[in-house]
């Protein structure tokens, strides 16, 4: 069965009109927010990654800061105001609260992959998503796309409901 003409060919053609007859539109509906869906789960896989990659950057400073330390152990002068080992706990803590920062980033968008793909936690992927976007620039991209594919009707049809199962509505009052 050949559904081109002559005249046309695979690349001028839209996969629609190709696909359309032999599909009905809610299956190729499906097929899109399935594909879709795993678009997201894998973006937000690369994301979460490199956000875990990037969350060990501060334990340098942590590093630093405790040989400021370590390395004036020496009493300090009597007449000074200030202890010098100050400056190499602003040092602990600044890394440690980027640390914690950039690590939670880190989880929330493996966890929110993790939610994509089972279906579940609709809302808390939507939370996921706007936390995203303060990523410039590709944060700001997922973000987006992840609006725009989880507020489709057909792909909130696809998350289950709280106690229910994936791609099963939940039951009118």
């Amino acid at each position: 069965m050949n559904l081109l003409s002559p005249a046309e060919d695979a690349i001028t053609v839209p996969a629609a009109r190709i696909i359309g007859p032999l599909l009905s539109d809610p299956e190729v509906q499906k097929i899109l927010d399935e594909e879709h869906l795993r678009l997201l789960r894998v973006g937000y896989l690369l994301s979460g990654a490199m956000s875990a990659i990037f969350a060990a950057l501060p334990l340098f400073y942590v590093a630093v800061g405790l040989a400021f330390v370590r390395g004036m152990s020496r009493p300090f002068p009597a007449g000074a105001d200030l202890d010098p080992r100050l400056f190499g706990w602003i040092f602990v803590a600044v890394g440690l609260s980027l640390f914690v920062f950039l690590a939670g980033n880190a989880v929330l968008k493996l966890s929110a992959a993790r939610a994509i793909g089972q279906r579940r936690m609709h809302t808390f992927c939507l939370v996921a998503a706007a936390l995203t976007t303060l990523g410039i620039p590709w944060g700001t991209v997922l973000g987006v796309l992840s609006f725009v594919v989880l507020e489709r009707p057909s792909v909130k049809a696809l998350f289950a409901p709280p106690g229910g199962t994936p791609g099963v509505p939940a039951p009118g009052p």
